[in-house]
């Protein structure tokens, strides 16, 4: 039987994403490669589900884990690395909404 954590639980997976979140912002590149490869298929299913295209989905995952890589030394912990990460996703996507929608209007 599989326990659900509570909401305001850390898993151990968090307590992991955290560390390397933590060992990528003093600098350790080998550090962020792993945290990029453990959140990627996360990001991947958050962008997909807003996204039309597996493509654009995939151009969404690419832009987050640059943006995540930017940004990471401004991150300060104050909520779970995976919330910011979420966020950062969630307008990524907004983002790439936007200039879509902006675009169909240049052309009509």
């Amino acid at each position: 039987m599989r326990l659900i954590p509570s909401k305001g639980a850390v898993t151990t997976e968090e307590s992991e994403l955290e560390k390397l979140a933590r060992q990528a912002q003093r600098g350790d590149a080998r550090a962020f490669d792993r945290l990029a490869t453990q959140v990627r298929p996360r990001v991947r299913r958050w962008a997909a589900a807003h996204m039309d295209s597996a493509d654009n989905a995939e151009d969404i995952v690419q832009t987050v884990l640059l943006k995540a890589h930017r940004s990471l030394g401004e991150f300060n912990f104050s909520a779970r690395f995976t919330t910011w990460l979420y966020t950062v996703t969630r307008r990524a996507v907004a983002d790439w909404h936007r200039t879509r929608h902006r675009r169909a209007g240049l052309l009509e």
